[in-house]
């Protein structure tokens, strides 16, 4: 799956929950720490 506008990591928590793999692109990096840390509390 690719996201190239990540945001929060949403994307990324749903395709972690069916097993598959993601990539996630943000510019801004508020967001992409907001996900990397969401991404992170749910593993």
């Amino acid at each position: 799956m690719l996201d190239p506008f990540a945001g929060a990591g949403t994307t990324g928590l749903i395709a972690e929950q069916m097993g598959r793999d993601a990539t996630l692109i943000e510019l801004n990096a508020d967001y992409a720490e907001m996900a990397r840390v969401r991404l992170a509390s749910t593993s």
